[in-house]
């Protein structure tokens, strides 16, 4: 049985669908779709599992409150 994934079914109000006969080739092309939607920005990791570098983390937590972009 082919496999498949939507955008939409994990969060996002996107119509891009991936289909393929495995779940490596789905997880491939969706992620090529995704790589489009990266961008420049600073992330809020307040209660995530990613990690700061060891170089950034000192500007990391001076920058908590910038909502602009981090200085790192």
């Amino acid at each position: 049985m082919d496999k498949m994934i939507r955008c939409r079914d994990i969060g996002p109000e996107c119509v891009v669908e991936a289909c393929g006969s495995t779940e490596e080739e789905v997880l491939r092309k969706i992620g090529e779709h995704a790589r489009s939607a990266v961008y420049e920005g600073f992330c809020d990791r307040a209660g995530s599992e990613e990690t700061v570098s060891e170089e950034c983390a000192e500007c990391y937590d001076q920058c908590d409150e910038c909502l602009d972009e981090c200085c790192c």
